[in-house]
């Protein structure tokens, strides 16, 4: 994996260089029929990254991971041990929404895994949080389709302390189980805050949080930015290598690097505004939710982690 070695460049500057990569470099059906990239959101200097599967509807509308059902409940997490959005990033192991929802694909993985790579290289988080069973089984398995397959399902190994290599440096694994995990077992809503305890007391232990963060300047997920294709400018993103299906294809006001918590209500409140969907992010579960379940429960399901019930937006067996 090549790594972002640059000591003049800021986080923000090298992770714009990672989205220009995607954009000019990455070769996948996901891109072609993804409306937005969704690269992620937060500060990039915080000690905490939080790591999902990937992209949902209204992620891939807006160009921000997070922003639905499950981002709320993300949001109420991270309240309840005295944090927001910029003291943390939020990022998926693909950077495009899969078609309906469906669980990533070992090639869609293999193609999206290098920018992740690369993004933690540049955040260097003193602690990654895996979101659900899908993200914890690939991360603790060495980022490996095959060896992913030999890890403890979330529901044993949630809350607990890990220590992982990512590209030469040791870094610390803390699973939990998907934000919208409550949504559909309310039953876990309390051994979810007990869990995210742990991640204060680390960060606590450490000494390492930051609340006084500065919010820096999100890179440009958006194509309309410019017409320029060089790639020797950083501001600068380049066109896409493979067309839109669509010619429909919109850009996100406001997503990448750098979107704070303030920015990002902002942002989904000036979206939802104008969408005749204006209210499904005031329900627990959207009729798209409800939709992607049906749509997903003939899937063969995975091992669950300790019999809870599996159902999410993302794939039934996914976020237990």
């Amino acid at each position: 994996m090549n790594k972002e070695t640059s000591t003049v460049q800021t986080k923000e500057e090298r992770l714009q260089a990672i989205v220009d990569d995607i954009k000019r470099s990455l070769v996948c059906p996901l891109k072609d029929a993804a409306t937005n990239l969704v690269f992620g959101k937060g500060n990039p200097n915080a000690p905490i990254l939080f790591i999902g599967e990937a992209p949902g509807e209204k992620e891939d509308l807006q160009g921000i991971p997070f922003v639905g059902s499950a981002g709320k409940q993300l949001d109420k997490m991270l309240q309840s041990i005295g944090l927001t959005l910029d003291e943390c990033y939020v990022a998926n192991i693909l950077k495009y929404r899969p078609p309906n929802n469906r669980e990533p694909q070992p090639d869609e993985m293999a193609r999206h895994t290098p920018y992740l790579v690369r993004q933690i290289d540049v955040i260097t988080p003193k602690v990654i949080v895996t979101l659900g069973n899908f993200s914890t089984k690939f991360v603790l398995g060495g980022f490996s389709v095959e060896k992913m397959q030999s890890v403890a399902g979330v529901g044993s190994i949630h809350g607990k302390i890990h220590k992982q290599m990512i590209d030469g440096r040791e870094c610390t694994i803390v699973p939990l189980y998907h934000p919208a995990a409550c949504l559909y077992n309310p039953n876990l809503r309390e051994t979810m805050m007990q869990d995210f305890q742990i991640i204060k007391q680390f960060l606590d232990k450490t000494a390492t949080r930051t609340k006084e963060a500065t919010p820096t300047t999100a890179p440009k997920t958006s194509d309309t930015t410019s017409a320029s294709t060089t790639p020797s400018a950083p501001s600068v993103v380049a066109k896409p290598a493979s067309p839109p299906i669509t010619a429909s294809k919109q850009s996100p006001p406001v997503a990448g690097v750098f979107v704070s918590s303030k920015q990002s209500q902002t942002q989904a409140n000036s979206n939802t505004a104008s969408d005749s969907r204006k209210n499904d992010d005031d329900k627990e579960i959207s009729k798209t939710d409800e939709s992607t379940i049906a749509q997903r429960s003939t899937q063969p399901k995975g091992k669950p982690g300790s019999g809870v019930k599996e159902a999410s937006q993302h794939g039934l067996s996914n976020f237990f």
